[in-house]
Protein backbone atom coordinates (compact mmCIF):
# COMPACT_ATOMS: atom_id res chain seq x y z
CA UNK A 1 0.00 0.00 0.00
CA UNK A 2 1.71 3.25 -1.39
CA UNK A 3 1.03 6.51 0.60
CA UNK A 4 -1.60 7.86 -1.76
CA UNK A 5 -3.99 4.91 -0.90
CA UNK A 6 -2.83 4.71 2.63
CA UNK A 7 -4.06 8.75 3.05
CA UNK A 8 -7.40 7.09 1.04
CA UNK A 9 -8.26 4.65 3.79
CA UNK A 10 -7.81 7.18 6.24
CA UNK A 11 -10.22 9.68 4.44
CA UNK A 12 -12.41 6.77 4.37
CA UNK A 13 -12.44 6.17 7.70
CA UNK A 14 -13.16 9.66 8.40
CA UNK A 15 -16.44 9.86 6.48
CA UNK A 16 -17.11 6.02 7.54
CA UNK A 17 -16.92 7.51 11.00
CA UNK A 18 -18.94 10.91 10.90
CA UNK A 19 -21.40 8.95 8.57
CA UNK A 20 -21.62 6.45 11.75
CA UNK A 21 -21.85 8.66 14.39
CA UNK A 22 -24.43 10.96 13.23
CA UNK A 23 -26.89 7.37 12.65
CA UNK A 24 -25.45 5.90 15.88
CA UNK A 25 -28.58 7.20 17.97
CA UNK A 26 -31.32 7.57 14.92
CA UNK A 27 -34.47 5.20 14.74
CA UNK A 28 -34.63 2.30 11.96
CA UNK A 29 -30.58 2.91 11.46
CA UNK A 30 -29.60 -0.66 13.62
CA UNK A 31 -28.54 -2.67 9.68
CA UNK A 32 -26.57 0.24 8.67
CA UNK A 33 -24.92 0.69 12.06
CA UNK A 34 -24.16 -2.67 12.48
CA UNK A 35 -22.77 -2.73 8.50
CA UNK A 36 -20.87 0.35 9.42
CA UNK A 37 -19.23 -0.53 12.54
CA UNK A 38 -17.66 -3.83 10.69
CA UNK A 39 -16.66 -2.72 7.19
CA UNK A 40 -15.44 0.45 9.55
CA UNK A 41 -13.56 -2.16 12.03
CA UNK A 42 -11.86 -3.72 9.13
CA UNK A 43 -10.65 -0.92 7.45
CA UNK A 44 -9.07 0.59 10.51
CA UNK A 45 -7.47 -2.84 11.32
CA UNK A 46 -6.18 -2.24 8.13
CA UNK A 47 -5.21 1.29 8.73
CA UNK A 48 -3.46 0.35 12.15
CA UNK A 49 -1.38 -2.26 10.39
CA UNK A 50 -0.12 0.24 7.73
CA UNK A 51 0.76 2.66 9.94
CA UNK A 52 2.62 0.08 12.57
CA UNK A 53 5.19 -0.22 9.27
CA UNK A 54 6.07 3.63 10.03
CA UNK A 55 5.82 4.37 13.31
CA UNK A 56 6.40 2.70 16.58
CA UNK A 57 4.01 3.50 19.53
CA UNK A 58 5.51 3.70 23.03
CA UNK A 59 3.31 1.37 25.14
CA UNK A 60 4.09 3.62 27.82
CA UNK A 61 2.50 6.52 26.32
CA UNK A 62 -0.19 8.25 28.29
CA UNK A 63 -2.44 8.56 25.93
CA UNK A 64 -2.73 4.25 25.67
CA UNK A 65 -3.83 4.36 29.54
CA UNK A 66 -7.80 4.79 28.63
CA UNK A 67 -7.47 1.86 25.72
CA UNK A 68 -6.02 0.02 28.73
CA UNK A 69 -8.67 0.38 30.58
CA UNK A 70 -11.34 0.01 28.42
CA UNK A 71 -9.67 -3.39 27.67
CA UNK A 72 -9.86 -4.19 31.29
CA UNK A 73 -13.73 -3.32 31.31
CA UNK A 74 -14.36 -5.68 28.26
CA UNK A 75 -12.35 -8.09 30.30
CA UNK A 76 -14.54 -7.44 33.23
CA UNK A 77 -17.74 -7.83 31.26
CA UNK A 78 -16.85 -11.22 30.33
CA UNK A 79 -16.08 -12.10 33.59
CA UNK A 80 -18.93 -11.20 35.35
CA UNK A 81 -20.57 -13.28 32.68
CA UNK A 82 -18.38 -16.18 33.47
CA UNK A 83 -18.54 -15.87 37.00
CA UNK A 84 -21.34 -13.46 38.37
CA UNK A 85 -23.67 -13.94 35.90
CA UNK A 86 -27.55 -13.66 37.60
CA UNK A 87 -29.37 -13.93 34.09
CA UNK A 88 -27.02 -16.03 31.47
CA UNK A 89 -29.28 -16.16 28.65
CA UNK A 90 -29.81 -12.34 28.72
CA UNK A 91 -26.09 -11.00 29.10
CA UNK A 92 -24.82 -13.37 26.40
CA UNK A 93 -27.20 -11.71 24.44
CA UNK A 94 -25.81 -8.32 25.37
CA UNK A 95 -22.78 -9.37 24.83
CA UNK A 96 -22.91 -10.68 21.00
CA UNK A 97 -24.67 -7.56 20.73
CA UNK A 98 -24.25 -4.30 22.44
CA UNK A 99 -20.71 -5.19 24.06
CA UNK A 100 -19.49 -6.42 20.44
CA UNK A 101 -20.88 -3.15 18.75
CA UNK A 102 -19.04 -1.12 21.51
CA UNK A 103 -15.75 -3.06 21.01
CA UNK A 104 -15.77 -2.46 16.74
CA UNK A 105 -16.57 1.31 18.33
CA UNK A 106 -13.62 1.22 19.99
CA UNK A 107 -11.48 0.25 16.67
CA UNK A 108 -12.65 2.92 14.57
CA UNK A 109 -12.86 5.90 17.47
CA UNK A 110 -9.32 4.93 18.27
CA UNK A 111 -8.10 4.61 14.56
CA UNK A 112 -10.10 7.83 13.98
CA UNK A 113 -8.52 9.60 16.31
CA UNK A 114 -5.25 8.90 15.22
CA UNK A 115 -5.87 10.08 11.46
CA UNK A 116 -7.36 13.03 13.00
CA UNK A 117 -3.89 13.88 15.21
CA UNK A 118 -2.10 13.69 11.71
CA UNK A 119 -4.20 15.64 9.37
CA UNK A 120 -6.44 18.02 12.18
CA UNK A 121 -8.75 19.35 9.52
CA UNK A 122 -10.11 15.87 9.29
CA UNK A 123 -12.01 16.90 12.72
CA UNK A 124 -14.28 19.39 10.52
CA UNK A 125 -15.46 16.38 8.28
CA UNK A 126 -16.28 14.38 11.66
CA UNK A 127 -18.41 16.51 12.01
CA UNK A 128 -20.75 16.66 8.89
CA UNK A 129 -22.26 13.46 10.49
CA UNK A 130 -23.66 15.27 13.16
CA UNK A 131 -24.78 18.37 11.47
CA UNK A 132 -26.25 16.21 8.24
CA UNK A 133 -28.36 14.37 11.10
CA UNK A 134 -29.85 17.42 12.63
CA UNK A 135 -30.20 18.71 9.46
CA UNK A 136 -32.61 15.58 8.65
CA UNK A 137 -34.30 16.75 11.76
CA UNK A 138 -35.17 19.98 10.56
CA UNK A 139 -36.80 18.07 7.37
CA UNK A 140 -38.81 16.47 9.42
CA UNK A 141 -39.80 19.88 11.66
CA UNK A 142 -40.12 22.34 9.33
CA UNK A 143 -43.04 20.93 7.55
CA UNK A 144 -44.65 21.19 10.50
CA UNK A 145 -44.35 24.30 11.61
CA UNK A 146 -46.08 25.59 7.77
CA UNK A 147 -48.69 23.58 8.42
CA UNK A 148 -49.34 24.57 11.90
CA UNK A 149 -48.13 27.70 11.85
CA UNK A 150 -46.83 26.82 15.24
CA UNK A 151 -43.10 26.77 15.95
CA UNK A 152 -43.19 24.35 19.51
CA UNK A 153 -43.53 20.59 17.48
CA UNK A 154 -42.77 18.45 20.64
CA UNK A 155 -42.96 14.96 19.27
CA UNK A 156 -40.66 12.30 21.91
CA UNK A 157 -41.20 9.68 19.20
CA UNK A 158 -42.08 11.41 16.09
CA UNK A 159 -39.17 11.98 14.32
CA UNK A 160 -35.45 10.67 13.75
CA UNK A 161 -34.29 10.58 17.11
CA UNK A 162 -36.46 8.53 19.15
CA UNK A 163 -36.62 10.02 22.56
CA UNK A 164 -35.23 13.27 23.55
CA UNK A 165 -32.49 11.79 25.59
CA UNK A 166 -30.97 10.59 22.11
CA UNK A 167 -31.26 13.98 20.51
CA UNK A 168 -29.24 15.62 23.82
CA UNK A 169 -26.88 12.90 23.44
CA UNK A 170 -25.76 13.67 20.32
CA UNK A 171 -26.75 17.08 20.46
CA UNK A 172 -24.43 17.68 23.50
CA UNK A 173 -21.45 16.08 21.93
CA UNK A 174 -21.60 18.74 18.38
CA UNK A 175 -22.39 21.78 21.25
CA UNK A 176 -19.39 20.39 22.97
CA UNK A 177 -16.90 20.29 20.04
CA UNK A 178 -18.24 22.91 18.40
CA UNK A 179 -17.78 25.39 21.19
CA UNK A 180 -14.90 23.80 22.26
CA UNK A 181 -13.14 24.16 18.57
CA UNK A 182 -13.81 27.85 18.71
CA UNK A 183 -12.22 28.71 21.92
CA UNK A 184 -9.08 26.92 20.36
CA UNK A 185 -9.32 28.94 17.69
CA UNK A 186 -9.48 32.22 19.53
CA UNK A 187 -6.54 30.94 21.79
CA UNK A 188 -4.51 30.85 18.92
CA UNK A 189 -2.39 33.71 17.77
CA UNK A 190 -3.00 32.15 14.18
CA UNK A 191 -5.61 33.83 11.91
CA UNK A 192 -6.50 33.05 8.09
CA UNK A 193 -8.86 34.46 5.65
CA UNK A 194 -11.71 32.37 6.50
CA UNK A 195 -11.65 32.52 10.12
CA UNK A 196 -15.14 34.70 10.42
CA UNK A 197 -16.95 32.52 8.11
CA UNK A 198 -15.61 29.41 10.53
CA UNK A 199 -16.57 31.33 13.43
CA UNK A 200 -20.30 31.82 12.09
CA UNK A 201 -19.87 28.19 10.78
CA UNK A 202 -19.10 26.92 13.93
CA UNK A 203 -22.15 29.00 15.41
CA UNK A 204 -24.35 27.52 13.38
CA UNK A 205 -24.00 23.79 13.95
CA UNK A 206 -24.26 24.90 18.06
CA UNK A 207 -27.59 26.25 17.34
CA UNK A 208 -28.80 23.67 15.77
CA UNK A 209 -29.35 20.90 18.61
CA UNK A 210 -30.04 24.16 20.78
CA UNK A 211 -33.22 24.98 18.71
CA UNK A 212 -34.19 21.53 19.00
CA UNK A 213 -34.36 21.56 22.69
CA UNK A 214 -36.25 24.65 23.07
CA UNK A 215 -38.95 23.85 19.93
CA UNK A 216 -38.85 20.26 19.32
CA UNK A 217 -37.88 18.15 22.13
CA UNK A 218 -38.77 20.57 25.18
CA UNK A 219 -35.57 18.90 27.05
CA UNK A 220 -34.71 21.19 30.15
CA UNK A 221 -31.27 18.60 30.69
CA UNK A 222 -29.92 19.67 26.97
CA UNK A 223 -30.32 23.27 28.33
CA UNK A 224 -28.32 22.78 31.60
CA UNK A 225 -25.71 20.75 30.31
CA UNK A 226 -25.05 24.23 27.48
CA UNK A 227 -25.34 26.16 30.26
CA UNK A 228 -22.39 23.96 31.80
CA UNK A 229 -20.64 24.47 28.89
CA UNK A 230 -20.71 28.09 28.45
CA UNK A 231 -19.22 28.74 32.03
CA UNK A 232 -16.38 26.81 31.07
CA UNK A 233 -16.02 28.51 27.68
CA UNK A 234 -16.71 31.80 29.66
CA UNK A 235 -14.03 31.03 32.24
CA UNK A 236 -11.31 30.25 29.77
CA UNK A 237 -12.08 33.06 27.14
CA UNK A 238 -11.62 35.16 30.00
CA UNK A 239 -8.24 33.72 30.73
CA UNK A 240 -7.30 34.22 27.08
CA UNK A 241 -8.03 37.81 26.72
CA UNK A 242 -6.47 38.71 30.33
CA UNK A 243 -3.50 36.51 30.28
CA UNK A 244 -0.21 37.58 31.76
CA UNK A 245 2.20 35.24 30.20
CA UNK A 246 1.21 35.36 26.94
CA UNK A 247 -0.77 38.77 26.44
CA UNK A 248 -2.96 38.36 22.85
CA UNK A 249 -1.61 41.95 21.32
CA UNK A 250 -3.75 42.15 18.15
CA UNK A 251 -7.05 44.15 19.01
CA UNK A 252 -8.55 42.00 16.24
CA UNK A 253 -7.55 38.57 18.12
CA UNK A 254 -8.79 40.44 21.79
CA UNK A 255 -12.43 41.88 19.43
CA UNK A 256 -12.25 38.31 17.78
CA UNK A 257 -11.93 36.07 21.22
CA UNK A 258 -14.81 38.47 22.79
CA UNK A 259 -17.61 38.56 19.65
CA UNK A 260 -16.64 34.84 19.92
CA UNK A 261 -17.56 34.48 23.46
CA UNK A 262 -20.66 36.99 22.95
CA UNK A 263 -21.88 34.79 20.27
CA UNK A 264 -21.87 31.48 22.44
CA UNK A 265 -23.60 33.60 25.24
CA UNK A 266 -26.38 34.66 23.17
CA UNK A 267 -27.23 31.02 21.66
CA UNK A 268 -27.05 29.10 25.12
CA UNK A 269 -28.66 32.20 27.08
CA UNK A 270 -31.66 33.08 24.83
CA UNK A 271 -31.99 29.23 24.59
CA UNK A 272 -32.50 29.16 28.42
CA UNK A 273 -34.57 31.89 28.32
CA UNK A 274 -36.83 30.36 25.93
CA UNK A 275 -37.37 27.58 27.73
CA UNK A 276 -37.58 28.98 31.25
CA UNK A 277 -40.62 31.59 30.24
CA UNK A 278 -42.52 28.05 28.97
CA UNK A 279 -41.63 26.68 32.34
CA UNK A 280 -41.51 28.64 35.39
CA UNK A 281 -40.98 25.96 37.85
CA UNK A 282 -37.71 26.10 37.07
CA UNK A 283 -37.03 28.39 39.52
CA UNK A 284 -37.79 26.53 42.41
CA UNK A 285 -35.34 23.68 40.81
CA UNK A 286 -32.97 23.63 44.05
CA UNK A 287 -36.39 23.78 46.60
CA UNK A 288 -37.51 20.79 44.77
CA UNK A 289 -34.28 18.89 44.04
CA UNK A 290 -33.45 18.88 48.34
CA UNK A 291 -36.92 17.34 48.30
CA UNK A 292 -36.75 14.81 46.09
CA UNK A 293 -33.62 13.33 47.34
CA UNK A 294 -35.45 12.17 50.32
CA UNK A 295 -37.09 9.21 49.22
CA UNK A 296 -37.71 7.69 52.64
CA UNK A 297 -40.62 10.56 52.69
CA UNK A 298 -41.96 9.52 48.83
CA UNK A 299 -42.57 5.94 48.07
CA UNK A 300 -43.09 7.47 44.41
CA UNK A 301 -39.23 6.87 43.60
CA UNK A 302 -39.95 3.27 43.35
CA UNK A 303 -43.08 3.45 42.00
CA UNK A 304 -44.98 2.58 45.00
CA UNK A 305 -47.46 5.53 44.39
CA UNK A 306 -48.72 7.79 41.35
CA UNK A 307 -48.37 11.56 41.01
CA UNK A 308 -45.41 13.95 42.06
CA UNK A 309 -45.63 14.47 45.95
CA UNK A 310 -47.24 17.17 47.30
CA UNK A 311 -44.93 19.78 49.48
CA UNK A 312 -46.78 21.12 52.84
CA UNK A 313 -47.35 24.64 50.52
CA UNK A 314 -49.56 22.58 48.57
CA UNK A 315 -47.34 23.20 45.63
CA UNK A 316 -46.38 19.47 43.64
CA UNK A 317 -42.78 19.08 43.25
CA UNK A 318 -41.88 19.36 39.47
CA UNK A 319 -42.14 16.08 38.24
CA UNK A 320 -39.28 16.29 36.27
CA UNK A 321 -36.82 17.01 38.89
CA UNK A 322 -38.48 14.45 41.27
CA UNK A 323 -38.09 11.64 38.73
CA UNK A 324 -34.47 12.77 38.36
CA UNK A 325 -32.91 13.22 42.27
CA UNK A 326 -35.27 11.09 43.36
CA UNK A 327 -34.35 7.95 40.98
CA UNK A 328 -30.24 9.12 41.51
CA UNK A 329 -30.81 9.23 45.37
CA UNK A 330 -32.64 5.74 45.14
CA UNK A 331 -29.61 4.43 42.97
CA UNK A 332 -27.11 5.56 44.66
CA UNK A 333 -28.57 3.37 47.59
CA UNK A 334 -28.71 0.29 45.66
CA UNK A 335 -25.16 0.19 44.51
CA UNK A 336 -23.90 -1.05 47.87
CA UNK A 337 -26.37 -3.87 47.88
CA UNK A 338 -24.91 -5.47 44.47
CA UNK A 339 -21.24 -3.94 44.09
CA UNK A 340 -20.34 -5.92 41.71
CA UNK A 341 -23.62 -5.29 39.42
CA UNK A 342 -26.13 -7.99 38.49
CA UNK A 343 -24.50 -8.25 34.66
CA UNK A 344 -27.84 -6.79 32.82
CA UNK A 345 -27.42 -3.12 31.03
CA UNK A 346 -31.76 -3.56 30.34
CA UNK A 347 -33.39 -2.14 32.67
CA UNK A 348 -30.69 -2.65 35.79
CA UNK A 349 -32.36 0.04 37.92
CA UNK A 350 -35.36 -2.33 37.63
CA UNK A 351 -33.81 -5.50 38.74
CA UNK A 352 -31.80 -4.41 41.69
CA UNK A 353 -35.25 -2.86 43.04
CA UNK A 354 -36.89 -6.36 42.65
CA UNK A 355 -33.86 -7.59 44.89
CA UNK A 356 -34.52 -4.50 47.20
CA UNK A 357 -38.64 -4.80 47.11
CA UNK A 358 -39.22 -8.83 46.66
CA UNK A 359 -42.86 -9.09 47.09
CA UNK A 360 -43.55 -6.40 44.92
CA UNK A 361 -44.85 -6.98 41.18
CA UNK A 362 -41.54 -5.97 39.29
CA UNK A 363 -43.84 -4.40 36.67
CA UNK A 364 -45.07 -1.54 39.38
CA UNK A 365 -41.10 -0.67 39.85
CA UNK A 366 -39.70 2.12 37.96
CA UNK A 367 -37.70 1.00 35.29
CA UNK A 368 -34.61 3.25 35.14
CA UNK A 369 -32.52 5.43 37.77
CA UNK A 370 -32.31 8.28 34.27
CA UNK A 371 -28.41 8.20 35.53
CA UNK A 372 -26.00 6.61 33.09
CA UNK A 373 -23.05 5.96 35.43
CA UNK A 374 -25.70 4.52 37.99
CA UNK A 375 -26.96 2.31 35.65
CA UNK A 376 -23.19 1.58 34.25
CA UNK A 377 -22.61 0.94 38.28
CA UNK A 378 -25.62 -0.80 38.90
CA UNK A 379 -25.31 -3.59 35.59
CA UNK A 380 -21.27 -3.98 36.47
CA UNK A 381 -20.24 -2.54 39.56
CA UNK A 382 -17.40 -0.23 40.79
CA UNK A 383 -14.85 -2.26 38.24
CA UNK A 384 -16.81 -0.60 35.62
CA UNK A 385 -16.89 2.71 36.18
CA UNK A 386 -13.50 2.91 37.82
CA UNK A 387 -13.25 1.87 34.25
CA UNK A 388 -14.82 4.43 32.54
CA UNK A 389 -13.78 7.45 34.99
CA UNK A 390 -10.26 6.26 34.43
CA UNK A 391 -10.17 6.28 30.68
CA UNK A 392 -11.86 9.97 30.75
CA UNK A 393 -9.56 11.48 33.64
CA UNK A 394 -6.61 9.89 31.29
CA UNK A 395 -7.66 11.38 28.25
CA UNK A 396 -8.37 14.96 29.96
CA UNK A 397 -4.64 14.52 31.81
CA UNK A 398 -3.31 14.28 27.83
CA UNK A 399 -5.07 16.98 26.66
CA UNK A 400 -3.83 19.36 29.49
CA UNK A 401 -0.37 18.16 29.94
CA UNK A 402 0.10 17.20 25.88
CA UNK A 403 -1.15 20.42 24.53
CA UNK A 404 -2.80 18.45 21.29
CA UNK A 405 -4.34 20.18 18.18
CA UNK A 406 -7.45 20.27 19.77
CA UNK A 407 -7.08 20.84 23.11
CA UNK A 408 -10.05 22.57 24.24
CA UNK A 409 -11.99 20.34 22.18
CA UNK A 410 -11.02 17.11 24.36
CA UNK A 411 -11.92 18.94 27.44
CA UNK A 412 -15.25 20.16 26.57
CA UNK A 413 -15.80 16.73 25.33
CA UNK A 414 -14.52 15.18 28.50
CA UNK A 415 -16.80 17.90 30.32
CA UNK A 416 -19.75 17.02 28.21
CA UNK A 417 -19.70 13.28 27.81
CA UNK A 418 -19.52 13.19 32.13
CA UNK A 419 -22.48 15.40 32.37
CA UNK A 420 -24.27 14.15 30.46
CA UNK A 421 -23.85 10.46 31.51
CA UNK A 422 -24.50 11.91 34.90
CA UNK A 423 -28.27 13.32 34.15
CA UNK A 424 -29.03 11.18 30.98
CA UNK A 425 -30.88 7.94 30.49
CA UNK A 426 -27.47 6.66 29.13
CA UNK A 427 -26.84 3.17 29.71
CA UNK A 428 -28.34 0.96 26.60
CA UNK A 429 -27.16 0.06 23.53
CA UNK A 430 -25.83 2.64 21.16
CA UNK A 431 -25.24 5.16 24.26
CA UNK A 432 -22.60 2.56 25.46
CA UNK A 433 -21.46 2.02 22.30
CA UNK A 434 -21.14 6.08 21.36
CA UNK A 435 -19.39 6.03 25.08
CA UNK A 436 -16.45 3.92 24.39
CA UNK A 437 -16.47 5.21 20.62
CA UNK A 438 -15.59 8.99 21.63
CA UNK A 439 -12.92 7.62 24.69
CA UNK A 440 -11.29 5.89 22.03
CA UNK A 441 -11.73 8.89 19.83
CA UNK A 442 -10.32 11.31 22.30
CA UNK A 443 -7.61 9.16 23.39
CA UNK A 444 -6.51 8.49 19.68
CA UNK A 445 -6.33 12.28 19.25
CA UNK A 446 -3.92 12.74 22.20
CA UNK A 447 -0.05 13.21 20.82
CA UNK A 448 1.85 10.09 21.13
CA UNK A 449 5.77 9.37 21.38
CA UNK A 450 7.04 8.00 18.04
CA UNK A 451 10.21 6.67 16.53
CA UNK A 452 10.11 6.29 13.11
CA UNK A 453 10.92 2.84 11.34
CA UNK A 454 11.10 3.74 7.88
CA UNK A 455 12.05 6.44 6.12
CA UNK A 456 10.31 5.96 2.03
CA UNK A 457 7.01 6.71 1.94
CA UNK A 458 5.96 2.83 0.61
CA UNK A 459 3.63 1.47 3.55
Amino acid sequence: MNQRHHNILALIIILLSSLLLGVWATQHTIALRNSLLVIGSLLSLAHLLAKSRITKTNINDINLVPLILISFLFTWVLAHYLFLSQDPTLQLKELKSVWLRALLGVIIGWTAGSIILEKPKYLYLLGIGLVGIFSLLYAQYIPRVLATHQLFQYDNNGYIFYAKHNAVLIGTILISAAGGLLMDKVSSDSRNRWFLLEVLAILFSMLLPLYSYVFIFETKNGIGLALILCAFWLIVGTWFLFRTKRKITSLKHKMATALSLFGILVLIFMSAKLQFNRHPEWRYTLEDFRESVQIDKYPQWSGGAEGPPILASGRPITGNIFDRASWAAGGLMLIPEQPWGNGILHYTFRRALMLHFPNRDPQTLTPSSHSGWIEITLAFGFPALLCLWGSLLAVLYGAINRHPPFKLVTISLVLAIFCNYMVGELSTQHSIEILLFMIALLAGMAPVNQKSKIQDTKI
